[in-house]
């Protein structure tokens, strides 16, 4: 197993029947969207200043593959179009229970959802690369906070705005700044975000940013490559690379230590998402490769439960519904495809596409509360970011 850096992100490379076949593990960004309190500028939805999509939608076919289970022990101006993905004027509610899921284009990142009968595949949000997800405050009104480069080959910083765009925006990190940052997200509090950067070479790295007003600068967590805060606020759980491989932790906030929760020496164990109690986790590893396989474990680690066994196809971006009785996730093999999955039950792909990463999956209330990025924790972070010059504003292709 090799594992290579991209743009702040780890790559994993697995071998399978033969060819070279590739996993990207990602940030995670949030959507959780909350309600009532005062915004930044008043405007409500995710109604950004450039041209407004209009919801398009089309229909996916359904099919089934089974799945085998086993138990085993101020701003630069520039513009991001939107679909009118938002219910009610209120951005506290999504469209209800939908599997969110990233797809990358070439020249944007689309947030999609779809039903989890495979139903009603909608475009909700695309941004230009210059954006690395964006995360609504839960409990105020119209206020955004994203990733995003000024200019192109400018650092990258945190911003807060009324609409995800950096026309007005207000940036969050004024004293410090990144080469990249890979996901964020707010908790369901509204009290702090967390997010990934790295800097100068160095590994991706978590922190801690209060969302206090004067602005202090983030907290350095610890290394992390994908990470999830509970639905609870409480504490978060991550991978991170540890002695060549990846292992999972737990760890309070805003303070406290760390706590390793799942590690299988020179494996790989990575991309952990909570459920929305945080009782349990389910991530993805090649602990039984060399393709990756989900799990489903407590979140102290014990009660290991292997959801997948798929010698030919690696699965990651696995996220719970509100019940926590089924997950949808992404299958990379010979196609790349969106699954569902119920814990008792057999895969029902969704979807097929070359760019797919993450999922989210919003509660029966319209609130994401079964995953954070997953994010919805809707507002995934692209697997990939070409290194290509970022297009000026004005050369962005209307949808």
């Amino acid at each position: 197993m090799t594992k290579l850096s991209v743009g702040g992100m780890r790559t994993i490379f697995g071998r399978r029947g033969g060819s070279l076949s590739v996993l990207i593990s990602t940030g995670v960004a949030a959507l959780v969207i909350g309600c009532g309190g005062s915004g930044d500028g008043g405007s409500t939805g995710i109604t950004a200043t450039g041209t407004l999509a209009t919801g398009t939608t089309t229909t996916a076919t359904t099919s089934t593959a089974t799945t085998s289970t086993a138990t085993t022990s101020t701003a630069t101006t520039s513009t991001a179009t939107t679909s009118t993905g938002t219910t009610g004027g209120d951005p506290g509610v999504l469209p209800k229970n939908k599997i969110f899921y990233d797809d990358l284009k070439a020249d944007a990142v689309e947030y999609r959802y779809i039903d989890p009968t495979g139903s009603g595949d909608t475009l909700y949000a695309s941004l230009p690369f210059q954006f690395s997800g964006f995360s609504p405050n839960p409990v105020v009104s119209s206020q955004y906070f994203f990733g995003a480069q000024a200019s192109a080959g400018s650092k990258w910083r945190i911003y807060r705005n009324s609409t995800v765009s950096l026309s007005g925006a207000i940036n969050q990190t004024p004293s410090v700044s990144y080469d990249s940052i890979d996901g964020l997200q707010v908790a369901n509090n509204g009290k702090f975000l967390v997010f990934l950067a790295s800097s100068a070479g160095s590994a991706s790295r978590m922190y801690y940013l209060a969302l206090t007003t004067p602005l202090t600068d983030p907290i350095l967590v610890d290394d992390a490559d994908r990470f999830h805060i509970s639905p609870l606020s409480d504490q978060v759980v991550y991978s991170k690379p540890v002695g060549g491989h990846g292992a999972i932790f737990t760890r309070p906030l805003p303070t406290g230590s760390s706590t390793k929760v799942i590690d299988v020496d020179g494996k790989e164990d990575f991309d952990p998402q909570f459920n929305k109690d945080a009782s349990k986790i389910v991530f993805s590893s090649d602990r039984n490769g060399p393709q990756f396989d989900l799990y489903l474990a407590n979140a102290d680690g014990s009660n290991l439960k292997r959801l997948t066994d798929t010698p030919d196809v690696s699965e990651a971006g696995a996220s719970f519904n509100e019940a926590g009785t089924q997950i949808g996730y992404v299958a990379s093999g010979a196609t790349t495809s969106l699954n569902r999955l119920p814990l008792t039950g057999s895969t029902v792909v969704l979807k097929e596409s070359a760019g797919l990463s993450g999922t989210r999956w919003t509660g029966a209330d319209g609130k994401a509360k079964a995953t954070g990025t997953n994010s919805m924790n809707v507002g995934l972070t692209p697997k990939k970011r070409p290194k290509a010059a970022i297009k000026p504003a004005a050369e962005l292709k209307p949808r």
